[in-house]
This record gives C-alpha cells, structure tokens and sequence, in this order.
C-alpha cells in the first residue's frame, strides 16, 4: 500500500478523520515522542484499525518511511530548520506543509504549503496530488533537486565561509575609519 505519513506533533483528530475518509489508503503518523498521541481518542473516532502510531524510531526508518508513501504531511505549528520538511523532500515525496516558521523558505515551490490548523486544506492539497499525480510526482523530484543544491554541507561551507571573509573585511574597514579619526 501507500501511506500518507506525518511527522505531526500538534495533529489534530478532525484532520485525520477527514484524511481517513478521503481515500483507503493507510496513514502511518510518527514522532519522537508519544506524547501527542492520544490511541484512546482514535479507537472512538474507529480511526484504529488504518492509522499506525511509530515514535522513537531512528533517521533511517523515517527516510525509508517518507520514500515508500504517497504523500507527506508536515502540519507543524512551529519548526526550527524545518528538518521533517527537508527529509521529506529528500525522499522525493510529493509534500504537503504548513505556511509556518522556516518552511517556506526550505520548501519553496516545491511543496503545496497550507494554513496551519486547517484540516480541509490538507485534504484539498492531498486531492490534489492524487488527481494529478505525476505533477506532483516530477515536483517531488525537483524538491529532492532543490534540497541537494541548497542544503549540503559543501554549500553551507562555502556560504560560512563567504560570511566570515566579509566579517573580517568589514572589521577590517570600521578599525581602519576608527583609528583615520584618532
């Protein structure tokens, strides 16, 4: 089968709900922790028997994860870097996220970014990558393109390093005007 997977520390059951009556296919939801999740609640909404809970696992089970599902949601209310977003797009797996903190800048046109909270945008966006799937297929390999480019550490390299010769050089300038005045 093919999955949707979330990495959703702030999900909502009304999204999933919503999610799992849009389609038949199995939502896997991880974490790294257990903490948001509430199995209980999800028994009640009958939400148990196609939506799997995986938390504590390691950088290699989420990537093989995101690489074997259809789509990848990333609702988070709050992200740092945006790691979940960047390992997604790493896997050239078709995106859907949350116009939040750094991912719009991670993900740029590669992903179909949504309002945070909004459970009928991420089941409009998850229409949308299965009525045309190539599209967002050939977008996914274009995000994996984009994260190679942009995010390896021989980029980053050059970019420290360019930032450290022009803190130097202007350090450089500003003593130099400082002692003209002396």
């Amino acid at each position: 089968y093919d999955p949707y997977v979330s990495y959703w520390e702030e999900f909502d059951q009304k999204s999933l709900k919503i999610i799992h009556n849009l389609t038949k296919y199995d939502c896997i939801i991880f974490s790294e922790n257990h903490t948001s999740f509430n199995t209980l609640n999800f028994k009640k909404l009958n939400l148990n028997k196609r939506v799997t809970f995986k938390t504590g696992i390691t950088k290699d089970q989420i990537a093989q994860e995101y690489a074997k599902s259809s789509v990848a949601i990333v609702s988070s209310l709050y992200e740092g870097f945006g790691y979940p977003v960047a390992e997604a797009m790493a896997c050239s797996t078709p995106l859907v996220a949350t116009n939040v903190a750094s991912i719009p800048e991670i993900t740029e046109k590669h992903a179909i970014l949504i309002p945070p909270k909004d459970p009928y945008a991420i089941a409009d966006s998850i229409r949308k990558i299965f009525i045309d799937p190539n599209l967002y297929n050939i977008k996914a390999q274009e995000g994996r393109k984009h994260i190679q480019e942009k995010f390896n550490w021989t980029v980053i390299g050059k970019q420290y390093e360019e930032l450290m010769r022009k803190v130097i050089k202007d350090h450089k300038t500003i003593i130099r005007g400082n002692n003209a005045n002396l």
